[in-house]
């Protein structure tokens, strides 16, 4: 006779083995995690499979279907498989219709496409995170059947918590929007978010800066470097520019008539123009002396706009993007010690929100244009200010 017996404590492969190891004939042993999960170990197969009783509009019913075998299949690969067919029973689907079949991974497919399709920057990214961490748990997964088994998808994000909390934030946000994509095509979809049964991750954002004391040791070993990273490094230092745009400069960019750096393109999708100090003019003749096509220098007139059309265009940082030098502070730390050196000096908020880019909060677009225009002279005050700060710090 087959005998089922339902563990106190959570199943798992060791119950398993030892009930294979020291059982009396064929058992079934229950899962008490996902309910209807169940094992039967017989003399040559210990087979994993679900069953569940229904009842639907008064009509009572059962499912049943066999999910592997053990050990190719562990309790955990079982228990993702009968989450599965539990949210085709719970959603009264216990067999999806074709446009519920909608998989994760097509949806993710045309969901990248429509982003790729409106230009946005951020494509790449959410594609890196869809192929690390969203396609190897639930590529297969209709979008029917995610949005029926929220604990799954739960378990997945404390998973991914456990190691990277902001990224367990970032894919699980990727995931709600995949599915509203989706929704807005199929509307017969279940209302219900996947993520429905997730609680984010409280971030804290690293606020790294470069400490007062030590930017005369950092000048050292950024002096080190060839000229062009020194310029690079240092620029970042002197404006508080993000990485991705200080690597997007072009020498078009740079008007030496206004002494102004024009950022293109930046995090918040307008370009931003900055004023140019003789220290920040003093980064960029380091990148621009040294020649692209050898090592020979090239003298260079620094009082007019470059006209050459070998240079006039290009990049003035190329390669920036993979460059892994090893110093105390680089990246997004030298923009914190940029905003660190304008708070200490007492400088006006509003001015130093607008020489970074960021968003000003709360004020109008029709008014920023004539904030930018009248505090003019208040910006360069303010730039010039953080500029030569920063090169007393450095002596």
């Amino acid at each position: 006779m087959t005998s089922a017996s339902k563990p106190r404590s959570k199943l798992t492969d060791r119950d398993v083995e030892t009930a294979i190891d020291f059982g009396e004939g064929a058992r079934v042993l229950r899962d008490n995690v996902v309910q209807g999960l169940r094992i039967r170990i017989g003399r040559t197969r210990r087979t994993w499979f679900f069953f569940r009783e229904y009842q639907i509009k008064g009509n009572r019913g059962t499912a049943w279907k066999r999910l592997g075998f053990w050990p190719g299949m562990n309790i955990e690969q079982a228990r993702r498989a009968a989450l599965q067919e539990a949210a085709r029973v719970a959603s009264r689907r216990p067999q999806p219709g074709r446009r519920q079949a909608i998989t994760v991974e097509q949806a993710a497919a045309d969901y990248l496409s429509s982003l790729e399709t409106r230009g946005k920057k951020s494509a790449y990214r959410v594609a890196g995170l869809i192929r690390l961490h969203l396609l190897p748990e639930f590529g297969r997964f209709t979008l029917a059947e995610l949005s029926d088994a929220p604990a799954l998808v739960r378990d997945w994000h404390s998973k991914i918590s456990a190691g990277k909390p902001v990224s367990a934030n970032r894919i699980a946000s990727v995931l709600s929007a995949i599915y509203r994509h989706a929704s807005r095509l199929d509307r017969s979809l279940p209302p219900a978010s996947p993520i429905s049964g997730i609680r984010m991750n409280k971030e804290n954002p690293k606020q790294n800066a470069l400490p007062f004391d030590q930017y005369g040791e950092w000048h050292r070993i950024v002096s080190a470097l060839p000229a062009l990273r020194q310029g690079y490094y240092k620029l970042l230092l002197y404006t508080g520019m993000r990485g991705a745009e200080a690597q997007g400069l072009r020498w078009s960019d740079i008007n030496l008539r206004s002494r102004t750096i024009t950022l293109r393109g930046t995090k918040t999708g307008k370009d931003v123009s900055i004023p140019m100090t003789a220290a920040i003019a003093a980064c960029l003749k380091l990148a621009w002396s040294p020649a692209r096509d050898g090592d020979e220098v090239v003298p260079i007139d620094t009082t007019s706009p470059p006209e050459s059309p070998a240079r006039d265009g290009d990049l003035i940082f190329p390669g920036a993007r993979h460059w892994a030098d090893d110093l105390p502070a680089k990246g997004h730390a030298l923009r914190h010690s940029f905003l660190n050196v304008g708070h200490d000096l007492g400088l006006n908020e509003i001015h130093l929100r607008l020489l970074v880019g960021h968003s000003l909060s709360g004020v109008h677009a029709s008014y920023l244009t004539r904030m930018v225009m009248e505090g003019g002279e208040g910006l360069k005050s303010s730039q010039r200010k953080i500029s030569r700060r920063i090169s007393e710090l450095m002596r």
